[in-house]
Order: C-alpha cells, then structure tokens, then sequence
C-alpha cells in the first residue's frame, strides 16, 4: 500500500512522532496490522506491507506520468465522517516542486495519500500536501513507479502502457471502457482500491 509519508506520525504534547502501530481499513471493513518496510521524505512517500490479511481485488492502475497543463484530474479523498470525496480541477503545473505536480482542485484534510487520476482512471500521482489556496499539490507517477521499483516491488506494465504494484496486467480493453468516468464512478473505484489508515503510539 502506498501513501504519505506524513501519514505515520501521531501529534503528542512535544509535537509529532512516529506511529508504532498501523492500522489499515479496507474497503470491506476488515482491519489489517501493516509494517512500514520503505520511505523516501524527500517525496513524502511510504510504502506498507499487510500483514496478518490479504488485500483483495486488483490494484490501482498506475500510468507513467503524462499529464499537460489544463488536463482534468480528479483526486479521491476519505474526508471523515463523510466518506470518500472527489474533488476535480486542472492541472496547472507539471513540477511545481522536484517530483511534485498541482492542480487546482480543491482538496481537504484527510485526501492525503489519496489517488490522482486522470480521465481515463488511470492513477498519474498520489496527493501530498495543499497550497493556501487548498490546491492539490501531488507526486508524480513517475516517481512513484521510481520508488516502487527502488523498493523491489514488481511493477508489470501492459501493452497500453499501464502499471500495475504487484504481479498481474491490465488489460488496455477494460481501460478504454473506463475513459472519462463520473465523479461517481471515480469515487466508486477508490473506494475499492484505497483504504484508511489509523496509526498508534503505544505509551510507555
């Protein structure tokens, strides 16, 4: 599972620590223990591992990074306790920072970590932080696939160009029916293929 960096720390009185417990919430309900087993700050990206249940269905697809500016995205968010939300704008710039893109989407607490997507629900970046303006700032595919690859996931590609973080393909036929989804669609297929964290830190 991919997300934010961010995400693992829990505020205490002399400000934020990392989480020694990490809980995450499928789609169906059921709560699963992870461990962390790869970080990269610089992007704000971490990297966790299930591990006393499996994660089932297929995994987001993830397209090496091609967005223009004015594209439209769409970013999927679990804005508590109303559920998942997507907020849609366009892209308004491609490297805004080293690795990081922007749209102007407007996006809330709790949409870190959450999926990018572009018209063709292909995933192109992962939210990491907004600007004043509420603006979605988030990381590029590209180095998403660069972390993964550095993490020894498996990344296989099919012949439309889409990546998959585990081993299976994704068939360009299923994609081409999913091209210029709803805001409802989008929200149905994150809903599937995102999950909620809870982190802990255990007094001692």
């Amino acid at each position: 599972i991919l997300t934010c960096y961010h995400l693992l720390s829990v505020p205490s009185p002399s400000g934020p620590v990392r989480a020694n417990r990490i809980i995450v919430e499928l789609a169906d309900g059921r709560q699963c223990e992870a461990s962390l087993i790869a970080t990269q700050r610089t992007h704000d990206l971490a990297l966790l591992e299930l591990t006393d249940c499996k994660w089932r269905g297929s995994p987001a697809p993830l397209r090496d990074f091609d967005l223009k500016p004015s594209d439209r995205i769409r970013v999927a968010g679990l804005f508590d306790p109303s559920g998942f939300w997507v907020a849609e704008g366009r892209v308004t710039g491609l490297n805004v920072l080293d690795g990081f893109a922007m749209a102007d989407a407007k996006v809330r607490s709790g949409f870190s970590g959450g999926p990018v997507f572009a018209d063709d629900a292909t995933v192109q970046g992962m939210l990491s932080q907004r600007d004043d303006a509420r603006n979605a700032v988030f990381v590029r595919s590209d180095v998403l696939l660069t972390f993964l690859q550095a993490a020894q996931v498996e990344v296989s590609a099919s012949d439309g160009g889409v990546r998959a973080a585990e081993v299976r393909r994704v068939s360009s036929g299923k994609m081409k029916k999913s091209a210029a989804r709803q805001n409802s669609d989008i929200s149905n297929l994150a809903k599937q293929r995102t999950a909620k964290l809870d982190n802990w830190r255990s007094r001692r």
